[in-house]
């Protein structure tokens, strides 16, 4: 089974490059579901956001006229990078912090 593209650059973000929530990190990705799950629900968020961006430019560059995108383009990425921050937060890393968490031991 392959891991999502995402999962070198996570521990940085979610576990903090704590040595005991880094070795928590590979512990869960080896051996919990739940983990795996989260991770696969963060890169699938990504994943959508990106590819919906893209539609959407893609659609603009054969509907809206060039000026307009030229602006546009930036207000789309944008806006679906804070999407991808908002739900990705809420369904991937706020459960992955939490089972980091509590496998090293550092849950308040």
């Amino acid at each position: 089974m392959h891991s999502p593209a995402v999962a070198v650059a996570e521990p940085v973000v979610v576990a903090q490059v704590a040595t005991v929530a880094s070795a928590a990190w590979l512990r869960l990705s080896a051996g919990s579901d739940a983990f795996r799950r989260a991770e696969v629900r963060f890169s699938a968020v990504w994943g959508a956001a990106l590819l919906g961006e893209c539609v959407v430019r893609a659609v603009g560059a054969y509907t809206v006229p060039v000026e307009t995108m030229v602006w546009a383009g930036q207000v789309i990425l944008v806006a679906a990078m804070v999407a991808a921050f908002a739900v990705s937060g809420r369904i991937g890393v706020a459960p992955m912090e939490r089972l980091i968490e509590d496998a090293a031991g550092t849950r308040h």
